[in-house]
């Protein structure tokens, strides 16, 4: 994905935006994914949406440093 070849630039920093609704399919491969990124000094920036009680859209952002 963050390859010069589609399109990365060696001297910029790499982030990926990650949108979710912050529950996942599988909580073992989700973490060691997430580990596997950071290695590559990828930040991570995750949008996370849950509905209150009151079926309200809640937006959290958060960022994996």
């Amino acid at each position: 994905m963050f390859i010069e070849s589609s399109g990365d630039r060696l001297y910029a920093p790499n982030y990926l935006v990650l949108v979710t609704d912050g529950r996942s399919n599988n909580r073992t491969l989700t973490w060691y994914e997430a580990m596997a990124t950071r290695a590559q000094e990828i930040t991570i920036v995750a949008v996370s949406w849950y509905i209150t009680e009151s079926y309200v859209l809640v937006p959290y952002l958060m960022i994996a440093l």
